[in-house]
Order: C-alpha cells, then sequence, then structure tokens
C-alpha cells in the first residue's frame, strides 16, 4: 500500500484561487506530513501534493543549570561558593535551544514604584546538539552573595519560566 493520510480540515479557495486552512483539532507535538489535494466544483479530485514535513512544538524547554565543578572552588565542589567573578555554568537544555543566565535583583528603593525583584539576563549560550550548555556571565559579577536562574527558548520561540534559584556566593579573596 501507499501512505494514507487522513482529511484534517477543508478549505474554499477565493475567487484568485487562494485559501486558509487551519486542521479541525490540534495537532499533537510532534512531526507530520501535510498535503493537499484539491475537489473542483464539478467533483475532479487532483493529484496530493508534494508533502509538507511540519513540527509541531507547543513545550516550553527545561534546563538544568549547575556550577562548574572547576569553577566550584568553596570548601566542596558542590557549595556553590567560587573564587572566579566569571564562573561557569553547565547544564542540559533543549537541544538547540539558547539558554539564558539570569540574576535576581531586588528593588528596594521606596520611590520607584516597582519594588520587588527583577531578573537581568547576564549571559547567553546555545545548547548544543545533545542539549549540553556552558554558559557566563557577560560582565564580572561583585563579590558577594547572588541569586541566579537559567530560563530557555527554543526554536519554537518556546519559553521556559525560571529555573529553581540557584544560590552563589563570589569570592576572590579565596587562596589570596
Amino acid at each position: 500500500g501507499g501512505d494514507n493520510f487522513t482529511v484534517i480540515g477543508t478549505a474554499t479557495a477565493d475567487a484568485w484561487g487562494a485559501f486558509t486552512l487551519s486542521p479541525g483539532s490540534a495537532l499533537a507535538d510532534g512531526e507530520h506530513v501535510l498535503a493537499v489535494q484539491v475537489v473542483d466544483a464539478a467533483g475532479n479530485t487532483s493529484s496530493r501534493t508534494a508533502n509538507l514535513n511540519l513540527t509541531v512544538d507547543t513545550a516550553a524547554p527545561i534546563a538544568v543549570p549547575d556550577l562548574a565543578w572547576s569553577a566550584d572552588t568553596g570548601a566542596s565542589s558542590s557549595d556553590n561558593v567560587t573564587s572566579t567573578s566569571t564562573p561557569v555554568f553547565t547544564g542540559t537544555a533543549e537541544a538547540g535551544s539558547t539558554v539564558e543566565l539570569i540574576v535576581k535583583t531586588v528593588n528596594t528603593d521606596p520611590w520607584s514604584g516597582s519594588g520587588g525583584d527583577n531578573f537581568t539576563v547576564i549571559g547567553t549560550a546555545t545548547a548544543d546538539a545533545w542539549g549540553a550548555f556552558t554558559l557566563s556571565p557577560g560582565s564580572a559579577l561583585a563579590d558577594g552573595d547572588h541569586v541566579l536562574a537559567v530560563q530557555v527558548v527554543d526554536a519554537a520561540g518556546n519559553t521556559s519560566s525560571r529555573t529553581a534559584n540557584l544560590n552563589l556566593t563570589v569570592d576572590t579573596e579565596i587562596g589570596r
């Protein structure tokens, strides 16, 4: 047998032959092969058009960041204390997605009217074909405590929520 296609929607062409067609119900995430077939007013059916390969991706990507073990220079390799002001973070995300490193700042100015927490992107990287990423802040972090997280934007434009906060202490005086 040949390919099996199912009608998922119909449309009527306008006087110039243009039409817009949407499926009758949402396509599931994943790979789909679509084609169009035309039936004229006399009931004649055309051949199917060439296949159109379509990927539906509605899911926001996720990422799991961690301070690289080589940058974690505190008392243990998992305490998130570093002696470098531009530490390296590693993790995994959806392959090809853009990973954004963000830092939390607290607005304590009572006159600004905005108050609350703000998050600023301080670095970006692209996850490789296996989803691995490595990224650092674009400029040095000051000594002290920082609250960091990542968010991810995939090729379809879906943006993830921020990950859980990663508390980081920068102490460039360690080992001096």
